[in-house]
């Protein structure tokens, strides 16, 4: 069996594609000013099985990298540089 489709498609100007489980309440996103948690609105324009297309964010706006269990508006957080660790 094959299938044979036709879809329109069009570019999004100043969108970004993040991992679909760090969309909260289905148009928000957690950003990370200076160390708060702080929950800010998003317009999801495309959603594929493991990410989401949205758009809002500033560019430059720091997100999670992953979603952290129990976050919430307001909560301290520390950033984590990317291969900065001990190994001991």
């Amino acid at each position: 069996m094959f299938l044979e489709a036709e879809l329109e498609a069009k570019a999004e100007q100043n969108a970004y594609e993040i991992d679909r489980k760090l969309l909260q309440e289905g148009n928000k996103v957690f950003l990370v000013q200076d160390t708060v948690l702080t929950l800010a609105d998003v317009e999801p324009v495309f959603f594929k099985e493991k990410s989401v297309v949205v758009k809002g964010l500033e560019d430059g706006a720091v997100i999670l990298a992953k979603p952290v269990p129990g976050a919430f508006n307001g909560m301290r957080v520390r950033r984590v540089e990317e291969g900065v660790g001990s190994r001991e």
